[in-house]
């Protein structure tokens, strides 16, 4: 249980780094780069919330 709240947190903190990366236009980003970006860091929510339900797959319309 204290393994899998630390583990969502720091996979929270990824998220945020790489959401608030994205964001940011950079001189020495490019665009591509920074899609990549933000599709990794969506990536790495779906996986954070799995690990919090304990990987019990729920299918729901967006």
């Amino acid at each position: 249980m204290v393994k899998q709240f630390y583990e969502c947190l720091l996979l929270k903190v990824a998220v945020l780094i790489l959401k608030n990366r994205a964001i940011q236009r950079s001189s020495f980003v490019s665009r591509r780069d920074n899609e990549k970006m933000y599709a990794m860091s969506e990536q790495i929510e779906n996986i954070e919330i799995r690990i919090r339900n304990k990987y019990k797959y729920r299918y729901e319309e967006r």
